[in-house]
């Protein structure tokens, strides 16, 4: 660096923070307004972390993803039916509370998904979906019923299904809904 002296200049913006080397030469001006874009970066920046919540906005993009899981169900596509999901999802019903992986939740549902045919998946009543003041918790109380075949040990097709009650939970994480946990409750169906 050829005997130059360099100031050491930490702009804080946000949770991130930059490291600039200026040399003791340059125009203190310029220190002077980097410091002030810092500044207007963080500030515009909090400013528009506190803008409201558009709820209505939020509720279409919650029931956009419902409407996917059922799409999911019909396709078989246990990916799909966890693309939107937090990496650990709590999963709560028959007594216990277990904390499963994304990667595990898509196995289970592969294969439960596996001979599977869709008939129905279908809202029994309008979903009850509330969101919070803030927009970073929501949650969607679905009552459903499900009827589809799915192929025994021998291949033969066996209609199964079940009335679902439950409720799937989300955590805003940067701009996207993730699910978080599921409480579910079945009741099955005579065939």
């Amino acid at each position: 660096m050829n005997g130059a002296h360099f100031t050491l200049l930490l702009a804080v913006i946000g949770p991130q923070t930059t490291i600039i080397l200026i040399s003791n030469t340059m125009n203190r001006v310029f220190i002077l307004v980097l410091c002030i874009f810092a500044f207007l970066v963080t500030a515009c920046k909090d400013k528009a972390d506190n803008q409201p919540v558009d709820l209505k906005k939020e509720e279409q993009a919650l029931l956009a993803m419902h409407m996917a899981d059922r799409k999911a169900h019909f396709e078989t596509d246990a990916n799909a039916l966890f693309e939107n999901s937090l990496d650990t999802i709590i999963w709560v019903g028959n007594a216990q509370i277990i904390h499963i992986s994304k990667a595990d939740a898509i196995k289970r549902f592969e294969e439960n998904f596996s001979g599977a045919t869709y008939a129905k998946w279908d809202n029994l009543d309008e979903p009850i979906l509330r969101i919070s003041d803030d927009g970073t918790l929501a949650w969607i109380i679905t009552k459903l019923e499900v009827k589809r075949t799915k192929k025994d040990g021998s291949g033969e097709e066996v209609p199964e299904g079940f009335i679902y009650a439950g409720i799937m939970t989300y955590k805003k994480v940067g701009r996207r809904w993730l699910k978080e946990a599921n409480v579910s409750t079945f009741e099955l169906l005579d065939e």
